[in-house]
């Protein structure tokens, strides 16, 4: 099922907008930059005590983000969604 959310990077911290009002806290990331600077990929890894756990891994590169968010619900379901995305102005 689709859906839309806010993916915001701060202060060493992972957030989603819509998984935040399932529970999700922000969680600190892991970032490589790639050689020159020019694309950089994330895992993060944000746990909800009513939902789940999510694994969020991305690829971003001059604006536009690619990748993958897997959630394992309580109950032991597994989804798996696509993200794609682009840069919000600041």
């Amino acid at each position: 099922k689709e859906f839309q959310t806010v993916l915001e990077f701060k202060g060493g911290k992972f957030t989603s907008s819509e998984c935040s009002k399932l529970g999700y806290k922000p969680v600190e990331y892991k970032e490589e930059m790639s050689p020159g600077g020019l694309a950089a990929s994330f895992t993060a890894e944000p746990v909800s005590e009513k939902d789940g756990k999510a694994k969020w891994h991305g690829n971003v590169t001059a604006g536009e983000m690619r990748g993958e968010m897997t959630v394992t619900k309580k109950d032991g379901t597994v989804v798996e969604y696509t993200i794609k995305g682009e840069r919000m102005g600041k």
